[in-house]
């Protein structure tokens, strides 16, 4: 199960989601990508989106706008749907068209062994890791999360300033 969590008003791109990709919206082009490994559902939190979904065939709900992360939209996107908690979801941004469907599957199978996972991509440079477009992800000696952040400022040494050389790309994580 892929569970894709929609929220309309973004801060740095409002309505990201709605803007065209290969003649569809944003979200749709994702769950379309995504469809190719397992079923999708999209967690719209605007009945906007929820009706963009309709009108392209994609399974989508309603869930709360309070939400403060797609983490919890799709925690509840999992309550709604009743789903088996033994069963892997992965939690796939909506703003991934050409996230490869390859990766997603190769994560969703490998999450089938694994209760939680998150997934990194690389070492990020200083360019990359002021850019507030990407969350990055700090790992600790035992390649564990440390926090997830936007802010440039978070990826730095609490004591000296040093940029921390741990600092990762994070693309998303799949849980059960």
């Amino acid at each position: 199960m892929i569970i894709i969590p929609a929220r309309l008003q973004s801060v740095r791109f409002p309505r990201k989601l709605l803007a065209t990709i290969h003649q569809v919206p944003m979200i749709v082009a994702t769950a379309r990508n995504a469809q190719k490994v397992d079923e999708v559902v999209v967690a719209c939190d605007d009945v906007l989106l929820l009706k963009v979904c309709e009108d392209f065939a994609i399974p989508a709900i309603l869930t709360d706008k309070t939400h403060t992360s797609g983490t919890d939209r799709c925690a509840q996107a999992c309550q709604i749907l009743q789903l088996d908690p033994q069963i892997p979801v992965v939690n796939l941004q909506g703003d991934e068209p050409f996230l490869e469907h390859e990766v997603i599957a190769t994560l969703l199978k490998a999450s089938q062994d694994t209760p939680f996972m998150h997934t990194c991509a690389k070492i990020i440079t200083p360019q990359e890791a002021s850019d507030p477009n990407w969350v990055k992800v700090v790992l600790g000696d035992k390649n564990h999360a440390l926090y997830f952040s936007r802010a440039p400022d978070s990826l730095r040494s609490r004591s000296k300033g040093q940029p921390l050389f741990r600092a990762y790309w994070h693309l998303w994580f799949p849980s059960p």
